[in-house]
């Protein structure tokens, strides 16, 4: 069955890389030659193990002792070629190989504030396809505690105080995320392999329907750079609909390092050294980082530690002839996190999680030089994790009835006791295994560059733990369900992209078309493939030039689709066990208790295929340089369809509750599947009960979350005032998102039946998009600026940034549905209007569209205007939902503030360097009242002040 799903994926990229090869027997053994040393550029000593790397074909050199480099078989063409190395800025030169290019020799500078040109801002990545890339001198100077911190350097992000004692979440380009599918979304990479938490099930709050990555865990002190794609990613990467975080740690000689960093409520301290072998034995780096966080110093409430290990090997084999580029990385972490309620109250009312983790990654690229196959980039990793949850607690209530039966059924229970100690504890142990290869062939053709790339991807992840247990005394109706009966999930992926490079009527253009096909395999389900078709342009319609006023125009653009697989938890949910007490008896004098209990079962597997989540990106954009100020534009219009949400469904059974028993003489027993007590005489007799069919309620996950959101991001680069060696750069973004969950949510309301005070309500309201709510969505928008003042003082090695964060628009509203929201005039009809962002003085209603019976059956609600049985219309008037709130369904925010903050790196030689930050540090908190409700209470904007120092040795 896999086989016959990827047949025609698997065929087609056979066919391009047919094609491919074909076409390069033209090329054969053709091509030119860049060889030449990598030097210092203060010393002109040599630098080994510099990557020498040919952007657009990804064919690269590792500098050897001598610092020399040799690249062969290179197609004549115009490329950039980008040299990195640890400890010295990057360089980027343009050659023009229309024939061999000997003994060049490329000029580094140690990265240090002594350079003119200080980068500590995000820039634009290099790719076609849309990236931000912070760098090394720009993570040291924000000096973040982790990963998630180093996104506010992002256009259109704004200013967060760190924070470790509570989860880091990332999104990209979006204003909020109620369903948290955006953060879903986002992938992680480190080195290339992907990091998965599908495994994981276990969530704290019943609101939360799957777990989304912490990015607590990883240190940022042993990080060469992160680059965020966003848009439209390359085929290359698959399981994702937000974007993707790629980061690459230290692989190289460096010295060692030592970070100290303190802010009011973290304390963390790194080591890292990169250690060069000597010879052809390669490299070898070693990190380590401990981190310490509180949420009050004043209160040890909650608690953060982190530690982290990591250890990576690598080396270039095979240098002359086809060199193999093998890099393996051991790394590790060990993650504490305590909370209590009120230490002052009960220090036995506490939360711990404990989580280790344990990974192995071994990646590379083998330059195999070959008329049909360039290079082959591979992956592999394997990643476990061992986590824990204790939650500990004192049962302050009263005895309930309870049972753990694991079968239906009616049973004598038993109740729990008074002050039990309650003792939650959860273990997981995920799994997860990942192979990848990609084969990349390059060629060249009447002077246009042709890139293929074809791969194939494999997916495996479970989680073998014990899942949620009690030791000692379990709280009411609690069942044990482990992890390890969940089936792991695997997935396999094809890929296949081309890149076309060249000349369009004599202007440089480039265009990258590739699709990705994935197949998920997991027992119980039959998924079909999801294809990702993807594609990226660009064109020049003036090339870069360094004088002029017009120095560059290009354009670029984008379409794609993108699909996220369900996690595992949410395609097999634990059974849902539906306990009802039919009878309750406690005597206090004589100790006896009855409690007798109905329990019936759903096997709440769902009976459908939940949905891959799925994107539509599309972009539109240009980098336009006009005497000296560099302009980047990105707008941006992207639709997520196949959202996780949350909806339920309902069992309707009869239950027999029986009467209530005040006789302390009764002495009520269960037999025969009967309660039985005493009468005057003493003789059993049956106890009086009376039938009653009720609706029960289980969670059934569905696909209705739906974002529509555009905006644009921009970058104003105005260079560098030389006099003053201040850089001034403005950046941010307007984002229009509109979050709903379209189709028909069931809800039921729990309330008394107005017809029969004795019951509850009969019928299920069955609602398009919310229940509870008027409003069917939300919708919001922002507009941000962050201007960013830049001052590099080289002879005495300083740069200070000055940030000013201007929000100028920060809107919410509810979303008005016109075809069900209306109001009622002088005789009670239903007049219909478009009062969508407007005041209304009345009250505003919306119905469900169907109801359900306790036989099943769906109705239409028009019954209610229909029905001549008054008992039918007071009971689907309680359905109606209304509100009173003029303000209801404008458009709410707050006129413009702002705030600064100040960023401080200080050099002190070659030995140590001094960082300091102050977010918010004109304490700018205003209280501002909402457009909408000037009456009502203001709230303060802006961050609390916050601020914080590094210190760095090297030596």
């Amino acid at each position: 069955m896999i086989i016959e799903n990827l047949r025609l994926p698997v065929l087609a990229i056979l066919l391009v890389l047919i094609s491919a090869s074909v076409s390069a027997q033209s090329v054969g053994k053709e091509g030119v030659i860049i060889e030449g040393k990598v030097v210092a550029k203060e010393t002109g000593d040599p630098l080994p193990n510099a990557f020498v790397l040919i952007r657009e074909l990804s064919v690269w050199a590792y500098s050897d002792e001598r610092g020399e480099f040799k690249i062969e078989r290179i197609p004549k063409g115009r490329y950039n070629i980008d040299i990195t190395t640890l400890g010295y800025a990057d360089l980027t030169i343009v050659a023009d190989a229309g024939k061999d290019i000997k003994e060049i020799v490329l000029q580094l500078e140690e990265e240090n504030l002594e350079i003119e040109e200080i980068t500590v801002t995000a820039v634009t990545g290099k790719s076609i396809n849309t990236s931000s890339v912070i760098g090394p001198t720009a993570i040291r100077h924000l000096q973040p505690s982790s990963l998630a911190d180093i996104m506010q350097l992002l256009p259109g992000a704004l200013t967060s105080n760190p924070s470790l004692t509570s989860k880091n979440d990332i999104s990209i380009r979006s204003v909020q995320d109620p369903g948290k599918n955006n953060a879903r979304g986002v992938a992680l990479f480190m080195n290339g392999s992907r990091v998965f938490n599908d495994a994981t099930h276990f969530v704290e709050t019943e609101t939360d329907l799957f777990n989304t990555l912490d990015y607590r865990r990883y240190s940022t002190d042993n990080i060469e750079s992160v680059e965020v794609l966003k848009g439209i990613l390359s085929a290359e990467y698959g399981d994702v609909t937000s974007g993707a975080v790629l980061v690459k740690t230290k692989a190289g000689k460096s010295p060692y390092e030592i970070r100290i960093k303190a802010d009011p409520r973290t304390k963390a301290i790194s080591f890292s050294k990169g250690f060069y072998l000597g010879g052809e034995r390669g490299n070898l780096n070693v990190d380590a980082d401990f981190a310490h966080a509180y949420k009050d110093a004043r209160s040890p409430v909650d608690i953060f530690n982190r530690t982290t290990l990591g250890i990576t090997y690598s080396n270039t084999f095979i240098r002359n002839n086809a060199p193999l580029r093998f890099n393996a990385n051991l790394s590790g972490y060990l993650v504490r996190n305590n909370s209590m309620v009120d230490p002052d109250v009960s220090r036995r009312d506490f939360t711990k999680r404990r989580e280790s983790n344990i990974a192995l990654s071994i990646y590379g690229n083998w330059q195999l030089k070959r008329s049909w196959i360039t290079s082959l980039n591979y992956n592999l990793s394997g990643r476990f994790s061992k986590e824990n949850f204790q939650k500990f607690s004192i049962n302050n209530g009263l005895p309930q009835p309870t049972i753990n039966s694991m079968s239906e059924g009616i049973r004598e229970g038993w109740f729990t006791g008074e002050l039990d100690e309650f003792d939650r504890r959860n273990e997981e142990l995920p799994l997860y295994l990942s192979g990848k290869v990609s084969a990349f062939l390059n060629r060249e053709i009447a002077g246009t560059i042709f890139r293929t790339m074809a791969g194939i991807e494999f997916n495996s992840k479970g989680n073998r733990g014990r899942g949620t247990y009690y030791t000692g005394s379990a709280p009411q109706y609690f069942r044990e369900r482990p992890y390890s009966d969940i089936p792991f999930m695997n997935d396999i992926s094809v890929y296949a992209e081309e890149r076309v490079a060249g000349k369009l009527f004599g202007r440089d253009f480039e265009i990258s078309a590739g699709a990705r096909v994935t197949k998920m395999m997991i027992k119980g389900y039959s998924y079909k493939p999801t294809i990702d078709p993807r594609s990226n342009v660009k064109y020049s319609l003036f090339p870069y030039r360094g004088e002029g006023v017009f120095r560059e125009i290009t354009l670029r653009g984008g379409w794609g689709l993108m699909n996220r697989l369900p996690a595992i938890g949410l395609l097999y949910p634990a059974p849902a066990y539906i306990d009802i007490p039919l009878f309750q008896y406690r005597n206090s004098s004589s100790g006896q208790s009855l409690a007798v209990i109905q329990t019936e079962i759903v096997d709440n597997r769902l009976q459908y295929e939940l949905k891959p989540v799925k994107t539509r990106n599309v972009e539109i954009g240009a980098d336009i340089d006009i005497v000296g100020i560099k302009t980047r534009l990105t707008w941006f219009n992207e639709r997520l369809k196949n959202g996780i949400t949350d909806n339920y469904s309902y069992l309707t059974s009869s239950f027999d509750y029986y009467s209530s028993v005040t006789d302390p003489n009764a002495s009520p027993v269960f037999r025969e599947g009967k309660v039985w007590i005493k009468n005057n005489q003493g003789e059993y007799i049956p106890l009086d009960y009376t039938t009653y069919t009720e609706f029960k309620q289980y969670s059934t996950p569905d696909n209705r979350g739906e974002t529509k959101k555009w905006g644009l991001e921009y970058e104003f680069d105005f260079g560098r005032i030389k006099s003053l060696n201040t850089s001034i750069i403005l950046s941010g973004a307007y984002i229009y998102q509109l979050d709903g969950s379209p189709g028909l949510r069931r809800e039921y309301i729990s309330i008394t039946d107005p017809v029969n005070n004795r019951e509850k309500l009969p019928y299920v309201g069955i609602y398009e998009s919310k229940a509870h709510y008027l409003t069917v969505g939300d919708g919001s928008s922002r507009f941000n600026s962050n201007l960013h003042i830049i001052t590099n003082i080289p002879s005495i090695r300083l740069v200070i940034s000055l940030v000013g964060q201007f929000i100028w628009v920060n809107d919410k509203w509810n979303i008005y549905d016109k075809e069900r929201i209306y109001m009622l005039d002088n005789e009670g009809n239903r007049v219909y209007g478009d009062w969508g962002g407007e005041r209304v003085d009345g009250t505003l209603y919306r119905n469900p569209d169907f109801y359900m019976d306790k036989n099943g059956n769906i109705r239409s609600f028009e019954d209610y205007y229909t029905t001549t049985d008054p008992d039918l219309k007071n009971r689907l008037q309680m359905l109606i939902l209304s509100s009173s709130q003029p303000y209801y369904f404008q458009k709410s925010g707050y006129k413009p503030y702002f705030m600064a903050n100040l960023r401080i790196t200080k050099e002190i030689g070659n030995l140590a360097s001094l960082s300091f930050y102050a977010n918010n540090f004109t304490n700018s908190r205003p209280i501002m009242k909402l457009n909408t409700r000037p009456n009502a209470a203001g709230s303060r904007m802006n961050t609390e002040i916050y601020f914080g120092a590094e210190l760095r040795l090297t030596f």
